[in-house]
């Protein structure tokens, strides 16, 4: 929740991969997490990514101002989200963390080493994507917010 609530800015200065020290030693996953890994139902995982995925792509908003990226899932496909372009990417965050739901940036950082000049559609990515969730948790009360607050952004 405190995430979702944090400015673009804030949201930027929280980097995992950024204070990652490979110095510390040896990583890997925990016993406990692979014990984890191997109990869960991966099948059962995807099918409700999917679920959502689908009913979130059918419920959103197609207009001049918002719509989704892609079209519906290829077979056997798992979303890790729904991708939206939008004209104003800013608008429609503010809209959907009005609404309680957490949106990301697609790509919010550019990596210093890559010109984006050199790549206009992928600065075009970078500024108008947002993901949507579709984790386990969002059903059908979750996916109505989201494509209610996705048109409330641009009525």
């Amino acid at each position: 929740a405190a995430l979702a609530a944090a400015s673009e800015t804030e949201r930027d200065a929280w980097d995992p991969v950024g204070s990652h020290d490979a110095s510390a030693g040896p990583f890997g996953a925990s016993g406990a997490t692979r014990l984890g890994l191997r109990l869960l139902d991966h099948r059962r995982i995807a099918e409700g990514r999917r679920r959502a995925y689908a009913a979130l792509h059918a419920a959103a908003p197609r207009t001049a101002a918002v719509r989704p990226l892609l079209g519906p899932l290829p077979p056997g496909a798992c979303p890790a989200y729904l991708p939206m372009w939008t004209r104003d990417a800013d608008r429609l965050c503010a809209a959907l963390v009005a609404a309680g739901v957490e949106p990301v940036r697609f790509w919010r950082r550019a990596h210093p080493a890559v010109d984006l000049a050199a790549f206009p559609a992928m600065a075009e990515l970078r500024r108008n994507v947002v993901r949507l969730p579709v984790h386990r948790g969002v059903g059908p009360e979750e996916i109505a917010r989201i494509a209610a607050a996705c048109r409330a952004a641009f009525p």
